[in-house]
Order: C-alpha cells, then sequence, then structure tokens
C-alpha cells in the first residue's frame, strides 16, 4: 500500500492527528445567598476518603490531599453543581469548641478546593448541626461532601 505522496506504510504516523478532546467549560454560576443556599436540593454525596486533619486542629494531613485533588478535578467535570462541604466532630467534650473545630475543618477542606480553582461561590463551609454519632473512628472527625443543585 503506499500513499498518493508514493511512500509506503513508514509515511504513516498512527496518533499523529491531535483528537480535539472536548472538556466540559466550567458553568457560570451565580453567587448565592445564604437564602439560596438553604434552597438548593442534594445532588449526590461525593465519596472520598475521610479527610485526615490533625489532632485537635484543622491542619489537613499530607495523606488527604490526594483525595481534595481528586475532588477538585471531579467538580471540574459538573460545573453546574455547588458543593457544601460539612464539618465534623466527635460528640464527646465541649459542644461550642466540637462546633468551631467542624466549621474550621470544613473551610479548610474549602479553601483547598478554592486554591486548586474551584470558584469560591461554589462551595460552602458548615458545621453538621447534630454529633456525628452515625459517623464512625476517623469519620467522625472529618468532613463530609454534598454536591448540590437547584431544584426543577
Amino acid at each position: 500500500m503506499t500513499s498518493k505522496t508514493g511512500g509506503g506504510l513508514d509515511d504513516i504516523v498512527i496518533g499523529s492527528t491531535p483528537v480535539a478532546e472536548e472538556v466540559r467549560a466550567e458553568k457560570a454560576l451565580n453567587p448565592l445567598s445564604d437564602a439560596n443556599w438553604d434552597t438548593l436540593a442534594p445532588v449526590a454525596a461525593m465519596k472520598i476518603e475521610p479527610i485526615q486533619f490533625g489532632r485537635g486542629n484543622a491542619r489537613i494531613l499530607r495523606n488527604s490531599e490526594r483525595a481534595l485533588r481528586q475532588l477538585a478535578a471531579d467538580l471540574k467535570s459538573f460545573p453546574q453543581y455547588y458543593l457544601r462541604v460539612v464539618g465534623h466532630t466527635r460528640h464527646e467534650g465541649d459542644p461550642g469548641a466540637n462546633r468551631r473545630l467542624a466549621v474550621q475543618r470544613a473551610e479548610a477542606a474549602a479553601q483547598f478546593l478554592r486554591d486548586l480553582g474551584i470558584a469560591r461561590h461554589r462551595i460552602r463551609a458548615i458545621a453538621s448541626e447534630r454529633a456525628s454519632e452515625r459517623l464512625q473512628g476517623a469519620a467522625a472527625q472529618s468532613v463530609t461532601f454534598e454536591l448540590l443543585g437547584n431544584p426543577y
């Protein structure tokens, strides 16, 4: 087999033609007021490895950074949704201090995602409203991620 230029199969380079890879552009989501955040409907719980923090603080441990990087990549694939980061702590101890720590941890995870390019107004960090009895072990001292969208 020869090409029109007279060369043989050696003239053909497989994969040399660039294939246009279509990536969803980030949809422009509007910043939300507190009242608007309350109207969003849960779409999915984002399942990732529990994010680990330093004991009694909101410093994200290095081994959890990979999970957050993957979450940021996933969020870029779903630009039409918002994200709620919910901080959890154990129910033992001072409730006020636990709530502050839960908010600090949620905000630390949210900031990490913002630093990776997720728009600030797409993320809201909060503390869980109830003690984390349903979460066990390390997860009770972590954060969870809820994908949210406008209700139909």
